[in-house]
This record gives C-alpha cells, sequence and structure tokens, in this order.
C-alpha cells in the first residue's frame, strides 16, 4: 500500500525527514519564497547514491541537482521567480530509468 503525506511543514534549517517514495514519480506542491530541497535515497536517511535536488535555491534564481552531496552539480537550470511564498506551485519528479525527467 503506497502512503501519502497530504501536507508536510518544515523550519528553515538544513535537515532532512525522511518517507518512501510510493513510486517512480513523486508530484507535490511548494510554497516557499524559495529553497525547496528534496532528497532521494535508497534508504530512509542519508547514503549513497543520494541525489539532492534545489528548486528555486539561490535567492529563488536557479535550481539545480546533486549527487552524493557533492558541489559540482549533475544539472543547473536557471529558474527565476520559480516559487513564491503566496501561493502553490505543482512540480512533479519521475526517477524511473536511474534518472530524472
Amino acid at each position: 500500500m503506497n502512503s501519502l503525506i497530504s501536507e508536510l511543514k518544515t523550519e528553515d534549517k538544513l535537515e532532512y525527514q525522511f518517507f518512501p517514495l510510493p513510486g517512480p514519480t513523486l508530484k507535490f506542491q511548494v510554497k516557499a519564497n524559495n529553497d525547496a530541497h528534496i532528497a532521494f535515497t535508497q534508504a530512509l536517511g542519508e547514503g549513497e547514491p543520494m541525489y539532492e535536488v534545489f528548486i528555486g535555491g539561490w535567492n529563488n534564481s536557479k535550481s539545480v541537482i546533486r549527487k552524493n552531496k557533492q558541489k559540482l552539480d549533475v544539472v543547473t537550470v536557471e529558474t527565476p521567480g520559480i516559487l513564491t511564498g503566496a501561493g502553490h506551485k505543482f512540480f512533479w519528479l519521475n526517477t524511473s530509468n536511474g534518472g530524472f525527467h
């Protein structure tokens, strides 16, 4: 049975909360001025491989994917104003075939 989280509020600190991914696709909404962070691991905790997805980082100017907490980004995209604290933005990530789409 797949478990779904209807709402998750987090504090502004560098800590991940871990939940099992119910399938290869994650659909979620974000309401924040900047810096939404999502991490994918094979266990319910930090480990390798670990992919971190940063949406609206660097003052809401770009989004990146990193592997294993390395500073060298796997993907970097300029995304100015992608997030807003005024309303929810919808996103989805697909991890099938070992990658992101």
